[in-house]
């Protein structure tokens, strides 16, 4: 654009004050970058749609998304060329992309989209925090899951094919905490093993029959799966759960209640019985 401008002026021209003035070719400007800006938007939804990964679909609908700002921008722009919108919008949209790049980088789990270890700290310290203060009517749990025999199938299948266990097992964790009154933050805790944090309302038994649905709910997931999976081997998983009381010692105790409990399950897994709670 810029040569043929040069060379013919039907872009655009600056008047004696040195403004910009735009020509009869001037939409040129406008149409190549948006031809460019809606390719990439395309392309990104179609990366986005045959991502498995969930943290990775949301990641990739961030960045098809965020162009439309710019885009109401520029065409405000066509009509008040005068007004620097576009380069404006553009710059901030491209410090957007680069915080939440650096927040995924920094808080989520790269294999999983989860939040990793690190988050997971951040989130339920501050929420040990509300509930040691009395500033909710809502009382905290915490669920520590383990994927059995994920040991097996990497020594079996590869370790390509236990990063691939790894990231249905979390899809899976996702869509049984979908249907939750409250959302409830999840985070690949370490290896194989993760954690769900959620608050929960209403009298003690209410709580518990709502965190053993949700426990219910992740292994008729995993049951559905393992029926129409073409896999060899099968994803099962051991469940404790803990809630919070302001007589733990943080969260080192918070987690360790939860770590115990689900232990107890793995040994009542031999003798056929269930037990998310101690």
């Amino acid at each position: 654009i810029m040569f043929v401008n040069a060379k013919t002026g039907t872009v655009f021209s600056f008047d004696e004050h040195l403004m910009l003035q735009p020509e009869k070719l001037y939409f040129l400007v406008y149409f190549f970058s948006y031809i460019y800006v809606t390719m990439v938007c395309v392309r990104t939804l179609h990366y986005m749609h045959r991502e498995d990964s969930y943290g990775r679909q949301e990641e990739l609908f961030t960045y098809a998304v965020m162009p439309i700002v710019p885009t109401i921008c520029g065409i405000i722009e066509i009509f008040f060329p005068w007004l620097p919108l576009l380069s404006v919008s553009m710059t901030l949209a491209v410090i957007v992309i680069y915080i939440n790049s650096l927040e995924q980088l920094i808080s989520k789990d790269a294999l999983t989209g989860l939040n990793n270890k690190r988050q997971f700290i951040r989130d339920v310290t501050s929420k040990i925090k509300v509930a040691n203060q009395g500033q909710s009517d809502e009382d905290l749990y915490l669920l520590m899951l383990d994927l059995d025999l994920f040991k097996e199938i990497n020594d079996t299948y590869g370790h390509d094919e236990g990063d691939k266990a790894l990231e249905t097992f979390a899809d899976l964790l996702r869509q049984a905490c979908a249907n939750l009154p409250r959302r409830a933050s999840l985070a690949r805790f370490g290896g194989d093993e993760f954690v769900i944090l959620i608050e929960v309302s209403g009298s003690e038994e209410e709580q518990k029959i709502v965190i053993e649905d949700l426990c219910t709910d992740i292994s008729e997931q995993l049951r559905q799966y393992n029926e129409d999976s073409p896999h060899p081997y099968q994803l099962l998983t051991s469940i404790g759960a803990a809630r919070y009381e302001t007589s733990m010692r943080g969260m080192r105790d918070f987690v360790a209640f939860a770590d115990e409990n689900m232990y107890h399950e793995k040994k009542k897994k031999h003798i056929g019985r269930n037990r998310f709670f101690g």
